[in-house]
């Protein structure tokens, strides 16, 4: 039986986390309204959008892996057949899909805007429910300081509990929270992108 995480695994997600809250509130703290409201085509979201769209993502994963994920019965065989998180065979009773994968192919994926891309689920869409700047920085800083205290307090097993993702296949709950914050450095390039946009407003 798996006792959990490791030092190691546990003070990098930690280390992931903060590092992308704190790019998170550079790029945007200095932004005016209509900066952080503007649209490159009407197609594109804008800085907000993307900003409510990590709040929805970084609740909707938390509860997945809070409330689903270690609610479920823990599978630490998979654990135990699993060398450098990489599986060598399909999971029991889901050999549909996907085999397990290694934590960096989730981090690189996830931050690949050049050669991947994904649909957002549509409970994480934004919905101009928050506009103004200083309401998105709030709820985003109380969500990932969520997340934060879970990671660095939980004695849950993360490693032997596992779902499947809609990108991934079966990956961990420790996994679920990678994505989550590669999630967050992905759309951070996003951000930085529309801010170069040639009609991005000065200020």
């Amino acid at each position: 039986m798996s006792e959990g995480l490791t030092p190691e695994e546990r003070a990098f997600a930690v280390e992931y986390l903060k590092e992308t809250n704190e790019q998170l509130l550079d790029e945007i703290s200095g932004l005016s309204e209509a900066q952080m409201n503007y649209r490159a085509t009407p197609q594109r979201w804008s800085i907000a959008e993307i900003a409510e769209h990590l709040i929805n993502a970084e609740a909707a994963v938390f509860m997945v892996v809070t409330q689903q994920i270690m609610k479920q019965p823990a599978l630490p065989e998979l654990s135990n057949s699993v060398i450098g998180r990489v599986m060598k065979s399909p999971v029991p009773e889901m050999k549909e899909r996907r085999s397990l994968i290694k934590d960096q192919v989730i981090i690189l994926t996830a931050t690949n805007r050049v050669t991947k891309r994904f649909q957002a689920p549509e409970v994480v869409r934004p919905r101009a429910r928050l506009t103004a700047k200083a309401d998105l920085i709030n709820a985003f800083e109380k969500a990932r300081a969520r997340t934060i205290s879970y990671i660095e307090t939980t004695t849950d097993d993360l490693r032997s509990h596992y779902a499947d993702h809609w990108v991934f296949g079966v990956i961990d709950a420790y996994q679920w929270i990678l994505f989550l914050t590669a999630h967050s450095e992905r759309h951070l390039e996003q951000i930085r992108e529309v801010k170069r946009g040639a009609t991005f407003p000065k200020n």
